[in-house]
């Protein structure tokens, strides 16, 4: 019966028809962690909301589904949709701000989800810009190659582009050796995720339901990992760990860059 109403609230659905009614009946399924209509909604239900967050509200560069700006997004989006996550007791999300979706003024799920997602993004909206606005030079010039010391012959080679790659392997030099090894894998060798979560999983700490995380050893935080948390949970958690070293990696490059203008 459920994969039988789906199907026509799918249908309904991707044609921008439908009802209130079957709204209702779409977010109860996802709520309910119903796989199909959770894939529909975290993809192609939420994909031009999130296009219009990239393009509209945080202004990132690549607003492809496959871009780094819109896979972060996505991360984040996930994050902030689906919460709260239980992995003592539960490993599905219990999807609590779809919950509280009322129809108010006759409003549409859609709209509502635009409206809750948009004000979310642009109350966090610095943190993206600052963001950019701190890698851009690094990104402009970044050959990750470079750090591994791999053969650049073909390469035309400035007095300037020197100085820059000088600076990032600086830079890369004095990160901690979980950004070094984080970079290695997802970034330089450009390894799925999928490959590497066994050997970057040690750098996870996830928290637990309420303030029980803190007394949680690692041992029993990595056992929660392999219990309850879903192979998308585990995607999203390499991608942080990428952003977050990429983030580290920018930060130090332009606190060398300035240290060395202000030697100048």
């Amino acid at each position: 019966m459920k994969n039988t109403n789906f199907s026509m609230i799918l249908a309904h659905l991707k044609a921008r028809k439908g009802s209130i009614e079957e709204d209702f009946i779409f977010l109860r399924l996802v709520v309910s962690n119903y796989p199909k209509a959770v894939n529909y909604f975290v993809g192609e239900y939420s994909a031009p909301i999130l296009r219009y967050v990239v393009n509209r509200i945080l202004y990132l560069r690549g607003n492809s589904e496959y871009a780094d700006s819109f896979m972060q997004v996505l991360g984040d989006y996930y994050m902030f949709i689906a919460a709260p996550f239980d992995l003592l007791k539960h490993d599905e999300p219990k999807w609590h701000r779809l919950s509280l979706y009322k129809a108010e003024d006759q409003a549409r799920l859609y709209t509502y989800v635009f409206k809750i997602t948009s004000r979310h993004f642009l109350k966090n909206k610095k943190k993206y810009v600052d963001r950019e606005k701190n890698m851009d030079e690094l990104l402009e010039y970044m050959d990750y190659e470079a750090l591994l010391g791999y053969d650049l012959s073909d390469e035309v080679w400035t007095e300037e582009l020197d100085e820059v790659m000088s600076r990032v392997r600086k830079a890369f030099a004095s990160l901690k050796e979980r950004d070094k090894e984080v970079l290695h894998c997802l970034v330089m060798d450009k390894m799925h995720w999928s490959d590497t979560f066994e050997e970057l999983r040690v750098y996870l700490d996830p928290l637990g339901p309420d303030k029980a995380w803190k007394s949680w050893s690692h041992e029993k935080k990595q056992a929660a990992i392999d219990e309850y948390w879903t192979s998308k949970e585990k995607q999203d958690a390499m991608s942080s760990l990428k952003n977050r070293a990429i983030s580290h990696l920018a930060v130090r490059y332009n606190e060398l860059k300035k240290e060395e203008n202000g030697r100048k």
